[in-house]
């Protein structure tokens, strides 16, 4: 039996020696259906612009120890998130902005609420691209696929076509 690690492995250099066979071609926007981008596309800004809650549960800086105070509001996706003070969590939905202060959410399931004090566990969902006291730190870099670039600002990428 292989190991994932060793097929992981095999199918990068299968994919490596495939694309060096092929050319490279600028193409527009709407014509890069099919393709593998050739390079990297670098987005202007990040998007969406801010993180969002990926289930149902309490957004709260995950810096702070429990309990902490469940704020008196709810999070849907259509709403600018609250300001959510130090040692307090609100309710969030599933798609919903994060409010600025959070830096992660604790699944509804595993949460408990006693009397407007917030418990839980110590696994909690926190964005990658975020924190709530600094800006996103990570590369505004699309991975190399088709669907990112049809959201790109760039009119045309350039991009590779297997033959046939």
């Amino acid at each position: 039996m292989v190991t994932w690690d060793a097929a992981a492995g095999r199918v990068r250099s299968l994919r490596g020696r495939w694309l060096e066979r092929l050319g490279t071609i600028e193409v527009g926007v709407e014509d890069i259906a099919g393709r593998t981008l050739a390079a990297p596309i670098d987005a202007p800004a990040d998007v969406p612009a801010r993180s969002h809650a990926t289930m149902d549960g309490f957004a709260f800086d995950a810096t702070r120890d429990y309990p902490l105070d469940v704020a008196d509001a709810d999070v849907f996706p259509e709403d600018d998130p609250p300001a959510v003070d130090a040692g307090q969590a609100v309710r969030i939905a599933t798609g919903a902005p994060l409010p600025p202060s959070a830096n992660a959410v604790l699944k509804r399931e595993e949460a408990t609420v006693d009397d407007g004090q917030l418990t839980g566990t110590d696994r909690v969902r926190r964005p990658e691209s975020r924190t709530a006291t600094s800006p996103a730190r990570t590369s505004r870099r699309a991975p190399t696929s088709t669907s990112a670039a049809a959201t790109s600002p760039r009119a045309n990428a350039c991009s590779r076509r297997a033959s046939g």
